[in-house]
This record gives structure tokens, C-alpha cells and sequence, in this order.
């Protein structure tokens, strides 16, 4: 016996394992290689899911095939449908919604067209009806009977059309003539017969009614059915609108001529109705279509002039409020868009607004902007609370006005760094840099571009008294300075380029005077001429070092018997400060 076998079918109780194994192979013989598939067919049905798995591949052909053969399957599963849609409505109805979006989207769109195309014919009739001695005389008429203007409007306005016409013969229930409108819809004319003859019927079984009592006329939404009694037959009509005393007249004088024609036909009538051939021709005049005839009338010129005026009241009234509405919005905006002002909520009503929010200190007055925009003081309330802004153009004014900075200098904001250029004094310069930055508003301090001018002007006085101090002292007959004094030159010159620099920031001008001196011996013409080449040797040799000698002076001076001998071999030096206008000789 295979371990299959045995898993499915255990032994019973009392029953050992080797009777077990003789049923087991007995079985085997008597089935043969049937006993695998019986095996495999019992596993599938005690498994539901190999079994739902089977079903799966064949039961949407299955419920075709059923379908195809009667409604048992939409029976069944009717109630299963509903209720699995009443659950997906209650949990997810917007899923149904949008899968009924595009049948319910036109159906409403037409809906709402055609509304508000009867009101528009509406509005068109009433405005025609409103001002005319007739609409008077009919409001008159309403307020005498009681009747509302609208009834007696449809009572002198009526306009009815009559589609078809059936002469029914009363027995039978046959129809003996059918007549139609050319813009009618037909069907079965027959049938519409018999219906009618069943509802007679129906209401004689129903209801306790005399022989007389007849039905008359049948409403079916805008189609009425209208029906006139005799004794051999019956003459209904469809008719849509409502038709007048004098067409009932009508059908009574119809039939009683199709009575008077063919009585005896009617009497005898045995389903044959081609021998009364002359049955249109009675029946045509109850398919007229009648309405209302509207005499000849005078232009409406007082309705015109009325409606016009009106028309142009209403455009000027709507420009008015146009613009209006725009000012006030343009007004809006641009206090919105002023540095400094915040607007949390602005409302115009009955020709005044209010604008509220937050606004700084410091931000422009908002009543300039009124008269800008054409707004008297009195239209528009504002009411502001305090706050502090962070408007670049705010902030730059809450600087200037803490650090008051002095005439020389500018302020400007870069993001949230504060650069500040220009000239100021000392006093001013150390309360800048003491000033928190968070005071100022910002996160970073720029000074670069600012000087200070007590600084700048005793550097240059320390600079002017050292090369004021320099004296270069020469061996008598010679113009070149000794090698000693190598030195001492350079540091006049980097002195000279330094108090140049400052200078030149201020527009003004350094004027240096190079004097040449010489002792009193040998003429006077050769220690001229002596002196003079120290002095344009010095100034040679300060531009070779990198010094502007533009504004450089050579001058010679001839030393008396008083200075010492030094003093007069030598070359001195006088710095001075000139206006840049200033020329220099």
C-alpha cells in the first residue's frame, strides 16, 4: 500500500494494520488503474481550493451558457448585486460617481440648458405681456375671479394641436378609421384602440356607474385623450395643449355625422371597414391644428423706451461698479505692495472699505496712496497693528536712523549683510563697530569701504613729519648721495607712495620740494647748477623706487657761512598737501 493510500485512509478503529493492507490491495485489483483518478477525484473534492481552482477555469462559461437559456442567473444573482452595491456606495461612493460621471454629466447638462431656456422664453413673453393695455386687462380679470394671472394667461393664450384621431367602433373595440398629423409619432394604432375600449371596461367593472357615464378624456403629461360617445361608435382624439368649448362642439358634430352616414354599418359591422370609405373625409376636420391669432398691434415704443432706459441704468450702474471695484482693488494692491505693510484682510461695502493688518513704524504714510488712487479719507478706514518688518527698504531705514551715521557716509544692505563706505570720525567709527548686529537686524558687517578720518589724517601727519625729517647729506663737489644714506632713501620713498595713497582718496594732491644745498665755495653758478642735480638726482632715484614725482620740485639753495658745513652739502625734503585744482609751478 503507497504512504498516499494509507494518509487517506486510516484504519478504523478495531481494524489492524495488515486488514488494512489486504482491503488496500483488494481495492487495487477490483479498480484496477481507475483507483489513482478516484483517488485524485476524492482529494478534490475534500480540498476546497484544488476545487475552487476547477471551477474558476469553467464557470464564467457556464453562466454564458445559462444565461443564454433564461434569467435564473440575473434571478439569483439580483440580490447579490444590489447588496454588493449598496456596500461599495456606503464605503466608497465617490468610485460610483465617477463611473456614472459621463451619463450623468450630459444628462444634467441638457437638463439645465433647457431650464434656462424656458425661463428665457419666459421672461421674453412676460416682458411682451407686462406693459400692455391686454396684460392689464388680465390682471383685472385674476384679481375679479380669483384666478392667478398665470391661468388667465394660459386661458386667452391657448394654443393646442391635435396628432391623431381614431374612430373606435363601440362592441368590438375595432378600429374602424385612424387619422394622423404629418409631424406626429404613430404607433399601432390598433393597439391604442384597444387599450382605450379596455379602460372603459375596466372603469364600468371597477366603479358603480350608470349606462350613461362614459369616459371623456385621459391625461398622459402634456397629451391629452380626449373621447365623444355614440352609440355605434367612439371618436377619440390626442391632443397636446389645452383645447376650447368649441372643439368638443366639433368632435359631437363629427360623429354625429359619421352616425348619420353609416348607423346601419355600425350596427352590422362585422370587422370589414374598407366599405366606409367616406370616414377620412368626416374625420378631417378634428385633426386642425388651431392657435391663437394675435391681431395687428402698434410698435410697443412706450415698452421699448422703458426697457431701454432700464438697459442703460443697468450698464451704467454695472460700469460704476466696475470701476469701483477696480480702484478699490488697484488701491489694495498697492498698499499691499508698500515696504513694511502687512494686509490680512480688506472689504468694501455700501461705498466704504476698511483695510486691515500689520504695518511698521517706520513704512510711508498711506494716505498719499488714497489720493493717488482717487479715495477720499473718509471712504477708507485703516486699522494697523505695530510689528517690526524686515523689508530690505524698512531695515535700511531702521539703521540709518539708530546709527545716524554722519554726512560722508552710505549705507546699503546686501542680503543680510550691512556694507557701509565712506568717511567718518573716530568716535562714530568705534560706536559702529561696538553696535551689536542684532540690533541692526543682520548677520554680517561690512566696513571695508569706511574710513576714519582722524585716523587717516594723523597717520598722514606722522608720515608728512618723517619725510619732512629727512636730510642726505653729499661730499663737497658731488651730486649722488653717499651709500650710507641708501637706505634712509628707500624709507622715504615707501613713505612718500603710503601718504600718496591717502591723498589721492580725498581728491587732493601731495606736493613735495626737493632742495638741493651747497657750501659757499667756488662761484655761485657751479653751486647753483650743483645743487640742482642733487635735488633731480634724489627725484630720479625716488621714481626709480616706485614713486609718482609727478608733483615733485627741484629746487637749490646756496648755504651761508652759519650752517654748518654738513648741513650745506645736502639735500632736504618739504611734503605738503594741494588742493588738486591747485597748478603746480
Amino acid at each position: 500500500m503507497s504512504r498516499g493510500a494509507a494518509e487517506i485512509d486510516p484504519p478504523e478503529v478495531g481494524e489492524s494494520a495488515s486488514d488494512s493492507a489486504e482491503f488496500e490491495t483488494l481495492r487495487r485489483v477490483l479498480l484496477g488503474a481507475e483507483y489513482q483518478e478516484l483517488l485524485a477525484l476524492r482529494d478534490l473534492l475534500r480540498n476546497p481550493n484544488q476545487h475552487s481552482a476547477q471551477l474558476a477555469d469553467v464557470i464564467s462559461e457556464a453562466l454564458a451558457i445559462r444565461a443564454g437559456r433564461d434569467d435564473s442567473v440575473a434571478r439569483a444573482l439580483g440580490s447579490t448585486i444590489d447588496g454588493a452595491l449598496t456596500q461599495s456606495i456606503r464605503q466608497n461612493p465617490t468610485t460610483l460617481a465617477d463611473a456614472l460621471y459621463p451619463v450623468m454629466g450630459p444628462a444634467i447638462r441638457k437638463s439645465i440648458a433647457e431650464t434656462l431656456t424656458g425661463m428665457l422664453e419666459s421672461f421674453n413673453r412676460a416682458l411682451e405681456q407686462s406693459m400692455s393695455p391686454r396684460a392689464l386687462k388680465w390682471r383685472f380679470d385674476a384679481w375679479r375671479t380669483g384666478k392667478s394671472y398665470s391661468e388667465i394667461v394660459l386661458l386667452n393664450t391657448m394654443v393646442y394641436q391635435v396628432e391623431q384621431v381614431f374612430l373606435i367602433h363601440r362592441e368590438t373595440g375595432l378600429l374602424l378609421q385612424h387619422l394622423q398629423a404629418d409631424n406626429a409619432i404613430v404607433k399601432a394604432p390598433d393597439m391604442v384602440s384597444g387599450m382605450l375600449t379596455a379602460i372603459q371596461d375596466f372603469i364600468s367593472d371597477s366603479f358603480t356607474t350608470s349606462e350613461e357615464d362614459r369616459l371623456s378624456t385621459l391625461r398622459l403629461g402634456e397629451l391629452n385623450v380626449l373621447l365623444e360617445q355614440g352609440p355605434g361608435a367612439v371618436l377619440a382624439v390626442a391632443v397636446r395643449g389645452n383645447v376650447s368649448a368649441d372643439y368638443r362642439e366639433l368632435m359631437s358634430e363629427v360623429l354625429e355625422a359619421c352616425h348619420t352616414q353609416y348607423s346601419v354599418e355600425f350596427a352590422q359591422f362585422n370587422g370589414d371597414a374598407e366599405l366606409m370609405v367616406k370616414l377620412p373625409q368626416l374625420l378631417a376636420p378634428c385633426l386642425a391644428s388651431q392657435s391663437q391669432v394675435e391681431k395687428p398691434r402698434s410698435f410697443p415704443w412706450r415698452a421699448t423706451l422703458a426697457l431701454a432706459a432700464l438697459a442703460l441704468g443697468l450698464s451704467y450702474w454695472s460700469y460704476t461698479r466696475q470701476q469701483q471695484q477696480q480702484a478699490w482693488a488697484n488701491l489694495v494692491n498697492s498698499v499691499a505692495a508698500e515696504p513694511g505693510v502687512l494686509v490680512t484682510s480688506a472689504r468694501w461695502r455700501n461705498g466704504r472699505g476698511e483695510i486691515s493688518g500689520l504695518r511698521d513704524p517706520l513704512a510711508s504714510d498711506l494716505q498719499l496712496l488714497l489720493q493717488q488712487h482717487n479715495f477720499g479719507e473718509d471712504q477708507v478706514n485703516f486699522h494697523w497693528q505695530a510689528y517690526l518688518a524686515l523689508d530690505a527698504p524698512i531695515l535700511q531705514r531702521r539703521i540709518q536712523e539708530v546709527l545716524q551715521p554722519p554726512a560722508g557716509v552710505s549705507i546699503g544692505l546686501q542680503g543680510d549683510r550691512l556694507v557701509i563706505s565712506g568717511q567718518s570720525d573716530t568716535a562714530w567709527y568705534q560706536r559702529l563697530m561696538a553696535m551689536p548686529l542684532a540690533m541692526l537686524g543682520v548677520s554680517a558687517l561690512d566696513v571695508a569701504g569706511l574710513e576714519d578720518i582722524e585716523a587717516r589724517q594723523q597717520a598722514m601727519r606722522v608720515l608728512m613729519t618723517s619725510i619732512n625729517a629727512v636730510t642726505l647729506d653729499y661730499s663737497v663737489g658731488v651730486a649722488v648721495p653717499s651709500p650710507d644714506d641708501r637706505e634712509k632713501l628707500k624709507q622715504l620713498a615707501a613713505n612718500i607712495v603710503e601718504l600718496q595713497a591717502m591723498i589721492g582718496a580725498d581728491g587732493e594732491r601731495l606736493q613735495i620740494v626737493i632742495t638741493g644745498h651747497t657750501d659757499p665755495l667756488g662761484s655761485d653758478e657751479d653751486n647753483r647748477i650743483l645743487g640742482r642735480e642733487r635735488a633731480e638726482n634724489i627725484i630720479a632715484m625716488l621714481n626709480a623706487l616706485g614713486v609718482v614725482t609727478t608733483d615733485f620740485r627741484a629746487e637749490y639753495v646756496l648755504a651761508d657761512d652759519r650752517v654748518a658745513g654738513a648741513v650745506r652739502r645736502s639735500v632736504t625734503v618739504n611734503a605738503q598737501v594741494i588742493a588738486q585744482e591747485e597748478a603746480v609751478p
